[in-house]
């Protein structure tokens, strides 16, 4: 099977250049895995097609990843992971995003979108047009910014925590001992 997914995965390439060729950027094949670069207010239409398509059958909507990057103007890289059990081929919609844009919710089109589309608005703050609970799902509600983005400080403003004695939970600045740690200012390869 293995030696037959290039030529496959080709096949869905020029498909996929010959029918949609307005709403694609760029097409390439890296490590058995078919990726489409894609504007992100094409991203709907694209998976609906995907989804829909006699040829393609991406019927499985697997994951979301997102990569942060600081320096570009559209920070976030985000990765649309679809799966076909018909061909067995896996397939990756990429697009570039902020946090002003977002990005067209899919909760419509898969019903395991939901759960992913949380997280990324929970963990990086990408908004999700037309998701209809788009809430905090990892983190606390009171939680104030959003962990995996790289401009996130690294310790937190307030502690929280249980108190057994008073039966309540306290919020507490962080405070950062440094009188336990020993600092030698020597080199570390002599």
């Amino acid at each position: 099977m293995l030696d037959n997914a290039p030529l496959l995965l080709l096949r869905h390439a020029f498909y996929l250049i010959n029918v949609i060729t307005k709403y694609i950027n760029c097409i390439y094949v890296k490590y058995y895995q078919l990726f489409v670069n894609v504007s992100c207010k094409n991203i709907f239409f694209l998976s609906y097609f995907f989804k829909n398509n006699f040829l393609t059958q991406f019927t499985t909507f697997a994951d979301l990843a997102v990569k942060d990057i600081l320096s570009t103007s559209y920070r976030f890289n985000c990765y649309y992971v679809f799966l076909t059990y018909s061909f067995f081929s896996r397939f990756v919609i990429e697009t570039s995003t902020d946090e002003l844009v977002g990005l067209p919710s899919l909760y419509f089109l898969y019903n395991s979108a939901n759960w992913i589309e949380r997280e990324c608005w929970d963990m990086f703050g990408i908004f999700f047009h037309s998701h209809p609970d788009l809430r905090r799902l990892l983190n606390d509600y009171g939680f104030q910014g959003f962990p995996l983005r790289k401009d996130f400080p690294l310790t937190g403003y307030y502690e929280i925590y249980f108190n057994d004695y008073f039966q309540i939970i306290l919020f507490t600045p962080v405070v950062l001992a440094q009188e336990l740690r020993f600092f030698y200012f020597q080199k570390s390869w002599s």
